[in-house]
Protein backbone atom coordinates (compact mmCIF):
# COMPACT_ATOMS: atom_id res chain seq x y z
CA UNK A 1 0.00 0.00 0.00
CA UNK A 2 1.62 3.63 -0.84
CA UNK A 3 1.99 5.78 1.67
CA UNK A 4 -0.96 8.26 0.02
CA UNK A 5 -3.58 5.38 0.46
CA UNK A 6 -2.13 4.40 4.05
CA UNK A 7 -3.18 7.71 5.40
CA UNK A 8 -6.45 7.95 3.98
CA UNK A 9 -7.02 4.15 5.76
CA UNK A 10 -5.43 5.83 9.20
CA UNK A 11 -8.24 8.62 9.38
CA UNK A 12 -11.07 6.30 9.22
CA UNK A 13 -9.70 4.99 12.10
CA UNK A 14 -8.34 8.02 14.01
CA UNK A 15 -9.64 10.95 15.36
CA UNK A 16 -7.92 13.66 13.76
CA UNK A 17 -8.61 17.74 14.52
CA UNK A 18 -8.53 19.91 11.52
CA UNK A 19 -6.52 22.20 13.79
CA UNK A 20 -3.61 21.72 15.94
CA UNK A 21 -2.26 23.79 19.58
CA UNK A 22 0.26 23.69 21.81
CA UNK A 23 -0.45 20.48 24.04
CA UNK A 24 -1.88 18.45 21.67
CA UNK A 25 -1.21 15.28 21.32
CA UNK A 26 -0.16 14.36 17.57
CA UNK A 27 0.37 11.39 15.15
CA UNK A 28 3.47 11.73 13.06
CA UNK A 29 3.80 8.96 10.33
CA UNK A 30 7.34 8.29 8.58
CA UNK A 31 7.37 5.87 5.92
CA UNK A 32 8.14 2.64 8.34
CA UNK A 33 6.46 3.54 11.76
CA UNK A 34 4.43 5.63 13.58
CA UNK A 35 5.05 7.68 16.67
CA UNK A 36 2.75 9.88 18.78
CA UNK A 37 3.90 13.27 20.54
CA UNK A 38 3.13 16.23 22.01
CA UNK A 39 3.30 19.75 20.74
CA UNK A 40 5.37 22.10 23.37
CA UNK A 41 5.79 25.15 21.16
CA UNK A 42 4.35 26.89 17.61
CA UNK A 43 5.95 30.10 16.15
CA UNK A 44 6.13 31.97 12.87
CA UNK A 45 9.58 30.94 11.32
CA UNK A 46 11.69 34.30 10.79
CA UNK A 47 12.85 33.72 7.66
CA UNK A 48 10.08 31.95 5.14
CA UNK A 49 6.97 33.60 4.68
CA UNK A 50 3.57 31.73 5.78
CA UNK A 51 5.88 28.86 7.62
CA UNK A 52 6.05 27.55 11.09
CA UNK A 53 8.19 26.44 13.81
CA UNK A 54 6.61 23.43 15.33
CA UNK A 55 8.39 21.94 18.48
CA UNK A 56 7.73 19.02 19.94
CA UNK A 57 8.44 15.82 22.33
CA UNK A 58 8.26 12.45 20.36
CA UNK A 59 7.45 9.79 23.11
CA UNK A 60 9.73 7.22 22.34
CA UNK A 61 12.58 6.15 24.92
CA UNK A 62 14.26 7.65 25.46
CA UNK A 63 11.86 10.96 24.77
CA UNK A 64 13.56 12.80 21.82
CA UNK A 65 12.50 16.72 21.53
CA UNK A 66 12.33 17.72 17.91
CA UNK A 67 11.10 20.96 15.66
CA UNK A 68 9.83 21.16 12.10
CA UNK A 69 9.86 24.34 10.21
CA UNK A 70 6.25 23.45 8.33
CA UNK A 71 3.13 25.11 6.41
CA UNK A 72 0.00 24.97 8.15
CA UNK A 73 -1.17 22.39 5.66
CA UNK A 74 1.45 20.15 6.73
CA UNK A 75 1.22 20.31 10.15
CA UNK A 76 -2.58 19.90 10.11
CA UNK A 77 -2.70 17.00 8.29
CA UNK A 78 -4.11 18.22 4.94
CA UNK A 79 -0.77 17.81 3.57
CA UNK A 80 1.93 15.04 2.92
CA UNK A 81 5.37 16.66 3.58
CA UNK A 82 8.76 15.42 2.35
CA UNK A 83 11.96 15.09 4.72
CA UNK A 84 15.10 14.05 2.72
CA UNK A 85 12.90 12.97 -0.05
CA UNK A 86 10.58 10.49 2.21
CA UNK A 87 7.11 11.69 2.75
CA UNK A 88 5.97 12.22 6.03
CA UNK A 89 2.78 12.53 7.43
CA UNK A 90 1.82 14.63 11.19
CA UNK A 91 -1.87 15.47 12.70
CA UNK A 92 -3.51 16.14 16.40
CA UNK A 93 -5.76 13.04 17.27
CA UNK A 94 -8.54 14.32 18.63
CA UNK A 95 -8.69 13.06 22.01
CA UNK A 96 -12.01 13.98 22.99
CA UNK A 97 -13.45 11.91 19.82
CA UNK A 98 -11.45 8.51 21.08
CA UNK A 99 -13.82 6.26 22.23
CA UNK A 100 -16.75 7.14 20.01
CA UNK A 101 -17.71 4.74 17.18
CA UNK A 102 -16.71 5.66 13.77
CA UNK A 103 -19.07 6.79 11.67
CA UNK A 104 -20.02 4.85 8.43
CA UNK A 105 -20.05 6.79 5.42
CA UNK A 106 -21.12 4.01 2.93
CA UNK A 107 -24.76 4.02 4.74
CA UNK A 108 -27.17 6.58 4.29
CA UNK A 109 -29.63 7.71 7.00
CA UNK A 110 -33.31 7.24 5.64
CA UNK A 111 -36.49 7.83 8.07
CA UNK A 112 -38.21 4.85 8.86
CA UNK A 113 -41.45 3.95 7.24
CA UNK A 114 -45.21 3.71 8.71
CA UNK A 115 -48.14 2.63 7.22
CA UNK A 116 -50.64 5.16 7.22
CA UNK A 117 -54.64 4.16 7.32
CA UNK A 118 -56.87 5.81 4.56
CA UNK A 119 -59.61 7.61 5.91
CA UNK A 120 -62.81 5.86 4.55
CA UNK A 121 -65.31 8.42 5.24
Amino acid sequence: MDFEKAIIELKKIVPLKENIDVNDIVLFILPDMSIYGIVSEIKIDGYKRNWWNISFTMLTIPLKKYTLTLRIEQMTGKEIFTIDGKQHFLSAVDIDKVNEKPKEPDKISRPKLSIVKKDNS
